[in-house]
Protein backbone atom coordinates (compact mmCIF):
# COMPACT_ATOMS: atom_id res chain seq x y z
CA UNK A 1 0.00 0.00 0.00
CA UNK A 2 1.51 3.75 -0.82
CA UNK A 3 2.14 5.99 1.83
CA UNK A 4 -0.16 8.98 1.84
CA UNK A 5 1.47 12.44 3.22
CA UNK A 6 -0.84 14.29 5.19
CA UNK A 7 1.38 17.55 5.89
CA UNK A 8 -0.77 19.57 3.31
CA UNK A 9 -3.86 18.15 5.09
CA UNK A 10 -3.41 19.28 8.44
CA UNK A 11 -1.94 22.63 7.77
CA UNK A 12 -5.41 24.26 7.16
CA UNK A 13 -8.18 23.07 9.44
CA UNK A 14 -10.57 25.63 8.93
CA UNK A 15 -11.86 23.78 6.02
CA UNK A 16 -15.11 21.52 6.74
CA UNK A 17 -13.60 18.64 5.04
CA UNK A 18 -10.27 18.22 2.41
CA UNK A 19 -9.77 15.04 0.73
CA UNK A 20 -6.71 14.37 -0.79
CA UNK A 21 -6.34 11.07 -3.18
CA UNK A 22 -3.51 8.93 -4.00
CA UNK A 23 -2.94 6.27 -6.53
CA UNK A 24 -1.31 3.50 -4.26
CA UNK A 25 -0.31 -0.33 -5.46
CA UNK A 26 -3.77 -2.05 -6.52
CA UNK A 27 -5.92 1.11 -4.55
CA UNK A 28 -7.18 4.36 -4.07
CA UNK A 29 -7.16 5.84 -1.15
CA UNK A 30 -9.07 9.20 -0.22
CA UNK A 31 -8.63 10.65 2.77
CA UNK A 32 -10.84 12.92 4.31
CA UNK A 33 -10.51 15.91 7.38
CA UNK A 34 -13.05 17.65 9.26
CA UNK A 35 -12.50 21.02 10.87
CA UNK A 36 -11.82 19.14 14.25
CA UNK A 37 -8.86 17.96 12.34
CA UNK A 38 -9.95 14.29 12.38
CA UNK A 39 -9.19 11.88 9.29
CA UNK A 40 -11.04 9.48 7.60
CA UNK A 41 -10.18 7.26 4.84
CA UNK A 42 -11.81 5.58 2.29
CA UNK A 43 -10.25 3.16 0.25
CA UNK A 44 -11.18 2.14 -3.48
CA UNK A 45 -9.71 -0.84 -5.28
CA UNK A 46 -8.18 -0.88 -8.47
CA UNK A 47 -6.74 -4.04 -8.78
CA UNK A 48 -7.23 -6.13 -11.28
CA UNK A 49 -5.41 -9.58 -10.87
CA UNK A 50 -6.80 -12.72 -13.31
CA UNK A 51 -7.30 -14.72 -10.27
CA UNK A 52 -8.28 -12.48 -7.07
CA UNK A 53 -9.21 -9.19 -6.09
CA UNK A 54 -7.94 -6.81 -3.26
CA UNK A 55 -10.97 -5.73 -1.49
CA UNK A 56 -9.85 -2.80 1.64
CA UNK A 57 -12.20 -2.70 4.57
CA UNK A 58 -11.04 0.72 6.04
CA UNK A 59 -11.81 1.89 9.40
CA UNK A 60 -11.79 5.24 10.84
CA UNK A 61 -8.03 5.51 12.99
CA UNK A 62 -6.34 8.51 14.89
CA UNK A 63 -3.18 7.57 12.85
CA UNK A 64 -3.06 8.83 9.26
CA UNK A 65 -2.08 5.18 8.03
CA UNK A 66 -5.58 3.01 6.85
CA UNK A 67 -6.02 -0.14 8.04
CA UNK A 68 -7.12 -2.82 4.97
CA UNK A 69 -7.59 -6.66 4.77
CA UNK A 70 -6.87 -8.50 1.53
CA UNK A 71 -10.15 -10.64 0.62
CA UNK A 72 -11.06 -13.55 -2.48
CA UNK A 73 -12.92 -12.81 -4.52
CA UNK A 74 -16.60 -13.96 -5.20
CA UNK A 75 -15.31 -16.55 -7.47
CA UNK A 76 -13.43 -18.21 -4.65
CA UNK A 77 -16.56 -18.60 -2.32
CA UNK A 78 -16.24 -22.62 -2.78
CA UNK A 79 -13.04 -22.41 -0.80
CA UNK A 80 -14.45 -20.38 2.01
CA UNK A 81 -17.42 -22.97 2.21
CA UNK A 82 -14.77 -25.47 2.47
CA UNK A 83 -13.15 -24.24 5.09
CA UNK A 84 -15.98 -23.67 7.13
CA UNK A 85 -17.20 -26.98 6.68
CA UNK A 86 -13.44 -28.29 8.05
CA UNK A 87 -13.72 -25.76 10.56
CA UNK A 88 -16.65 -27.11 11.77
CA UNK A 89 -15.63 -30.65 11.52
CA UNK A 90 -12.82 -30.10 13.80
CA UNK A 91 -15.05 -28.72 16.09
CA UNK A 92 -17.23 -31.54 15.89
CA UNK A 93 -13.95 -33.81 16.26
CA UNK A 94 -12.69 -32.40 19.59
CA UNK A 95 -15.87 -31.99 20.95
CA UNK A 96 -16.76 -35.77 19.89
CA UNK A 97 -13.51 -36.95 21.59
CA UNK A 98 -11.62 -34.68 24.06
CA UNK A 99 -14.07 -34.68 26.94
CA UNK A 100 -14.63 -38.93 26.78
CA UNK A 101 -11.19 -40.04 26.11
CA UNK A 102 -9.30 -36.77 27.75
CA UNK A 103 -7.06 -36.75 24.97
CA UNK A 104 -7.28 -36.60 20.81
CA UNK A 105 -7.48 -40.12 19.24
CA UNK A 106 -9.42 -41.65 16.68
CA UNK A 107 -13.28 -41.11 16.17
CA UNK A 108 -15.77 -43.19 17.45
CA UNK A 109 -18.97 -44.74 18.34
CA UNK A 110 -20.23 -42.61 21.42
CA UNK A 111 -22.18 -45.90 22.25
CA UNK A 112 -20.09 -49.17 21.64
CA UNK A 113 -17.29 -47.11 21.17
CA UNK A 114 -15.98 -48.64 17.88
CA UNK A 115 -14.21 -47.03 15.35
CA UNK A 116 -15.99 -45.19 12.43
CA UNK A 117 -14.64 -45.27 8.89
CA UNK A 118 -12.99 -41.54 8.53
CA UNK A 119 -15.82 -41.00 5.41
CA UNK A 120 -18.40 -42.49 7.43
CA UNK A 121 -17.74 -40.22 10.37
CA UNK A 122 -17.02 -36.77 8.11
CA UNK A 123 -19.63 -37.67 5.20
CA UNK A 124 -22.03 -40.36 5.17
CA UNK A 125 -24.11 -42.19 6.20
CA UNK A 126 -22.38 -40.61 9.52
CA UNK A 127 -23.68 -43.75 11.41
CA UNK A 128 -21.45 -46.41 13.17
CA UNK A 129 -20.93 -49.48 11.15
CA UNK A 130 -21.42 -52.32 14.17
CA UNK A 131 -24.35 -51.07 16.44
CA UNK A 132 -26.19 -48.40 13.36
CA UNK A 133 -25.91 -45.73 16.35
CA UNK A 134 -26.11 -42.06 13.58
CA UNK A 135 -24.08 -39.35 14.47
CA UNK A 136 -25.77 -36.51 16.38
CA UNK A 137 -27.86 -32.92 14.90
CA UNK A 138 -25.30 -31.47 16.39
CA UNK A 139 -22.46 -32.26 13.99
CA UNK A 140 -24.71 -30.72 10.87
CA UNK A 141 -25.22 -28.00 13.31
CA UNK A 142 -22.15 -26.53 14.01
CA UNK A 143 -20.75 -27.20 10.35
CA UNK A 144 -23.56 -25.03 8.77
CA UNK A 145 -22.94 -22.62 11.75
CA UNK A 146 -19.06 -22.79 10.48
CA UNK A 147 -19.61 -21.92 6.72
CA UNK A 148 -21.96 -19.31 7.86
CA UNK A 149 -19.37 -17.53 10.09
CA UNK A 150 -16.63 -18.14 8.10
CA UNK A 151 -18.17 -16.19 5.17
CA UNK A 152 -19.43 -13.55 7.62
CA UNK A 153 -15.91 -13.25 7.85
CA UNK A 154 -14.89 -12.97 4.81
CA UNK A 155 -17.46 -10.52 3.12
CA UNK A 156 -17.03 -8.57 6.97
CA UNK A 157 -14.01 -9.04 8.91
CA UNK A 158 -13.48 -8.29 12.26
CA UNK A 159 -12.03 -4.55 12.85
CA UNK A 160 -9.96 -5.91 15.58
CA UNK A 161 -8.60 -9.15 14.57
CA UNK A 162 -8.71 -9.39 10.62
CA UNK A 163 -9.93 -12.17 8.52
CA UNK A 164 -7.40 -15.11 9.55
CA UNK A 165 -7.46 -14.37 13.53
CA UNK A 166 -10.89 -13.68 13.60
CA UNK A 167 -11.82 -17.13 11.76
CA UNK A 168 -8.94 -18.85 14.39
CA UNK A 169 -11.09 -16.98 17.40
CA UNK A 170 -14.15 -18.23 16.42
CA UNK A 171 -12.91 -21.22 16.26
CA UNK A 172 -11.63 -21.62 19.61
CA UNK A 173 -15.02 -20.52 21.29
CA UNK A 174 -16.81 -22.77 19.16
CA UNK A 175 -14.71 -25.69 20.59
CA UNK A 176 -15.50 -23.77 24.38
CA UNK A 177 -18.84 -23.78 23.10
CA UNK A 178 -19.82 -27.02 22.42
CA UNK A 179 -18.26 -28.74 24.79
CA UNK A 180 -20.01 -26.43 27.73
CA UNK A 181 -23.18 -26.90 26.53
CA UNK A 182 -23.22 -30.97 26.26
CA UNK A 183 -20.73 -31.81 29.26
CA UNK A 184 -20.63 -28.61 31.18
CA UNK A 185 -17.04 -28.48 31.58
CA UNK A 186 -14.50 -25.99 29.95
CA UNK A 187 -11.53 -28.74 29.80
CA UNK A 188 -8.29 -27.70 31.33
CA UNK A 189 -6.43 -28.73 28.10
CA UNK A 190 -8.71 -26.10 26.07
CA UNK A 191 -7.84 -23.57 28.38
CA UNK A 192 -4.43 -23.90 28.44
CA UNK A 193 -4.54 -23.52 24.49
CA UNK A 194 -6.55 -20.48 24.72
CA UNK A 195 -4.18 -18.87 27.27
CA UNK A 196 -1.53 -19.48 24.27
CA UNK A 197 -3.81 -18.35 21.87
CA UNK A 198 -5.26 -15.05 23.76
CA UNK A 199 -1.59 -14.19 25.07
CA UNK A 200 -0.25 -13.82 21.45
CA UNK A 201 -2.95 -12.34 19.84
CA UNK A 202 -3.68 -9.73 23.15
CA UNK A 203 0.42 -9.19 22.88
CA UNK A 204 -0.22 -8.47 19.26
CA UNK A 205 -3.16 -6.40 19.48
CA UNK A 206 -1.95 -4.47 22.87
CA UNK A 207 1.27 -4.78 23.76
CA UNK A 208 2.72 -6.70 27.20
CA UNK A 209 1.56 -4.74 29.74
CA UNK A 210 -2.59 -4.58 28.77
CA UNK A 211 -2.49 -7.90 27.84
CA UNK A 212 -1.25 -9.48 30.91
CA UNK A 213 -3.52 -6.95 33.11
CA UNK A 214 -6.62 -7.89 30.94
CA UNK A 215 -5.44 -11.55 31.93
CA UNK A 216 -5.11 -11.15 35.34
CA UNK A 217 -8.49 -9.22 35.98
CA UNK A 218 -10.31 -11.27 34.03
CA UNK A 219 -8.78 -14.60 36.13
CA UNK A 220 -9.30 -12.67 39.45
CA UNK A 221 -12.81 -11.02 39.02
CA UNK A 222 -13.98 -14.40 37.91
CA UNK A 223 -12.32 -16.06 40.65
CA UNK A 224 -13.89 -14.03 43.22
CA UNK A 225 -17.09 -14.83 41.89
CA UNK A 226 -16.88 -18.18 41.72
CA UNK A 227 -15.31 -18.45 45.57
CA UNK A 228 -18.72 -16.85 46.32
CA UNK A 229 -20.81 -18.87 44.56
CA UNK A 230 -19.20 -22.06 45.87
CA UNK A 231 -20.46 -20.36 49.00
CA UNK A 232 -23.23 -19.81 48.99
CA UNK A 233 -24.19 -22.90 46.91
CA UNK A 234 -22.84 -25.00 49.95
CA UNK A 235 -24.75 -22.65 52.15
CA UNK A 236 -28.17 -23.49 50.36
CA UNK A 237 -26.68 -27.46 50.85
CA UNK A 238 -26.60 -27.82 54.36
CA UNK A 239 -29.84 -25.59 54.73
CA UNK A 240 -31.68 -28.27 52.55
CA UNK A 241 -30.09 -31.19 54.18
CA UNK A 242 -28.59 -32.00 50.83
CA UNK A 243 -24.94 -33.48 50.32
CA UNK A 244 -24.31 -32.19 46.80
CA UNK A 245 -25.56 -29.23 44.50
CA UNK A 246 -24.55 -28.11 42.01
CA UNK A 247 -21.96 -24.69 41.60
CA UNK A 248 -22.95 -22.06 39.36
CA UNK A 249 -19.86 -21.46 38.28
CA UNK A 250 -16.69 -24.10 37.52
CA UNK A 251 -13.38 -23.07 37.67
CA UNK A 252 -13.18 -23.65 34.02
CA UNK A 253 -15.13 -20.86 33.89
CA UNK A 254 -12.53 -18.86 35.80
CA UNK A 255 -9.66 -19.58 33.06
CA UNK A 256 -11.98 -19.16 30.31
CA UNK A 257 -12.20 -15.47 31.68
CA UNK A 258 -8.49 -15.16 31.71
CA UNK A 259 -8.43 -16.19 28.56
CA UNK A 260 -11.15 -13.63 27.00
CA UNK A 261 -9.00 -10.43 29.08
CA UNK A 262 -5.87 -11.63 27.66
CA UNK A 263 -7.73 -11.55 24.04
CA UNK A 264 -9.49 -8.18 25.15
CA UNK A 265 -7.17 -6.53 27.26
CA UNK A 266 -6.83 -4.21 29.89
CA UNK A 267 -9.32 -2.21 30.61
CA UNK A 268 -11.51 -3.35 27.47
CA UNK A 269 -11.88 -6.94 29.79
CA UNK A 270 -14.01 -5.08 32.48
CA UNK A 271 -16.82 -3.77 29.37
CA UNK A 272 -16.29 -7.11 28.19
CA UNK A 273 -17.35 -8.84 31.70
CA UNK A 274 -20.02 -6.39 32.20
CA UNK A 275 -21.67 -7.84 28.94
CA UNK A 276 -21.41 -11.22 29.54
CA UNK A 277 -22.86 -10.80 33.13
CA UNK A 278 -25.84 -9.35 31.52
CA UNK A 279 -26.18 -11.86 28.92
CA UNK A 280 -26.04 -14.80 31.09
CA UNK A 281 -28.47 -13.36 33.21
CA UNK A 282 -31.05 -13.09 30.53
CA UNK A 283 -30.07 -16.73 28.88
CA UNK A 284 -30.48 -17.78 33.21
CA UNK A 285 -34.03 -16.89 33.13
CA UNK A 286 -34.55 -17.99 29.25
CA UNK A 287 -32.79 -21.43 30.56
CA UNK A 288 -35.02 -21.94 33.72
CA UNK A 289 -38.32 -20.86 32.15
CA UNK A 290 -37.63 -23.34 29.54
CA UNK A 291 -36.50 -26.51 32.66
CA UNK A 292 -40.12 -25.27 34.23
CA UNK A 293 -42.29 -25.33 31.14
CA UNK A 294 -40.61 -28.93 29.89
CA UNK A 295 -40.85 -29.94 33.25
CA UNK A 296 -37.12 -30.68 34.01
CA UNK A 297 -37.15 -27.75 36.39
CA UNK A 298 -34.98 -28.37 39.83
CA UNK A 299 -33.77 -25.69 42.35
CA UNK A 300 -30.33 -24.43 41.72
CA UNK A 301 -30.25 -26.19 37.92
CA UNK A 302 -26.46 -25.74 37.08
CA UNK A 303 -26.28 -23.04 33.62
CA UNK A 304 -23.08 -23.20 31.42
CA UNK A 305 -21.73 -19.90 31.86
CA UNK A 306 -19.08 -20.45 29.00
CA UNK A 307 -21.56 -19.02 25.84
CA UNK A 308 -22.09 -16.02 28.06
CA UNK A 309 -18.47 -15.35 28.87
CA UNK A 310 -17.75 -15.86 24.86
CA UNK A 311 -20.83 -13.47 24.01
CA UNK A 312 -18.79 -10.42 25.88
CA UNK A 313 -15.85 -11.37 23.88
CA UNK A 314 -17.37 -11.32 20.86
CA UNK A 315 -19.10 -8.61 21.05
CA UNK A 316 -15.81 -6.24 21.74
CA UNK A 317 -14.17 -8.26 19.14
CA UNK A 318 -16.35 -8.14 15.66
CA UNK A 319 -18.92 -5.93 16.68
CA UNK A 320 -16.50 -2.86 18.48
CA UNK A 321 -17.28 -0.09 16.39
CA UNK A 322 -20.79 -1.05 16.19
CA UNK A 323 -20.97 -1.03 19.79
CA UNK A 324 -18.87 2.34 20.10
CA UNK A 325 -21.32 3.88 17.76
CA UNK A 326 -24.29 3.02 19.78
CA UNK A 327 -22.16 4.22 23.38
CA UNK A 328 -21.70 6.97 21.09
CA UNK A 329 -24.85 7.96 20.34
Amino acid sequence: MGEVDHRDLRSDSRNDALQNTREGIGETIICHQNNKGEISHESHCNCKKENEQQSCKVFKQDKATPRCYNLPMIGNISLIVLLGWGIGALINYIADVLPVKRRLTVQFCPVCESRLPLFNYLVWPRKCTQCGTRRSWRSWIVEVTSIALVIWQWIEPSPVLGFPLGVLVLTYFGIVVVIDLEHRIIMHAVSLIGAFLGFGIGLRLHGLVPTLVGGVAGFSLMLLLYYFGSVFARTISRRRGSSSIDEALGFGDVNLSGVIGLLLGWPAILLGLTISILFGGLTAILFLFILTITGRYRLFSAIPYGPSLVTGGIILLYFKDYLLAYLGN
